[in-house]
């Protein structure tokens, strides 16, 4: 399955064609029933500060408190199942944190789940001349997401429409949260799938 995929989003589309067989399908249900279990009273994950020592005690429970806040942002009671699964299938997560600029003091106001179809890490190198040896230097590195939504289809008539993309953006780093799921190919460096 890894071997023939060349991109990062041939293996996504792959990996979720695969996961739609019934058997893999069952097999995937199967782990993420294990892995998440939500219950009314009780909340599906925890964080646990008990072994971190170097912190003080104020310091401990806000983390807990930011955590909390981020469950709730996910809606992770309701939506924990389903984040659980395109994880494990994608095997990365995408999100754009939702922040008021004219007051970033509160913090992030939403999480919105990208596709990581739709998004790229890039890393810029601005390479300049050494005046003395005539070597390019690496000057600095820039690092942003490129975003290219997908295209959507626009009613034009009656029984007739056209697909519109969107413009391709330029994302912050800081603005995108991102995991993937630390399994990467050693040989192409791609970031591969649990599944």
């Amino acid at each position: 399955l890894d071997s023939d995929a060349k991109t990062e989003n041939e293996l996504i589309k792959k990996y979720r064609t695969i996961s739609l067989l019934p058997e893999v399908e069952t097999a995937i249900d199967d782990i993420v029933n294990e892995s998440i279990i939500t219950d009314e009273i009780e909340d599906p994950v925890k964080l646990n500060m008990d072994k971190v020592t170097k912190v003080s005690d104020a310091i401990k429970k806000q983390i807990v408190e930011e955590f909390s806040e981020i469950l709730r942002l996910l809606d992770f009671q309701t939506n924990g199942y389903d984040i659980f699964k395109k994880f494990y299938v994608d095997g990365r997560l995408y999100y754009d944190k939702i922040i008021n600029d004219s007051s970033p003091s509160k913090g992030i106001l939403s999480l919105r789940q990208i596709d990581p179809l739709t998004i790229n890490k890039v890393k810029e190198v601005i390479k300049t001349k050494d005046p003395k040896t005539g070597i390019d230097v690496e000057k600095e590195v820039q690092e942003f997401f490129i975003y290219t939504p997908k295209p959507r289809s626009v009613k034009t008539g009656l029984h007739s429409s056209r697909l519109v993309t969107s413009q391709i953006l330029k994302v912050s780093v800081d603005r995108i949260a991102f995991i993937h799921s630390g399994v990467i190919d050693a040989e192409k460096q791609i970031v591969l799938s649990h599944l």
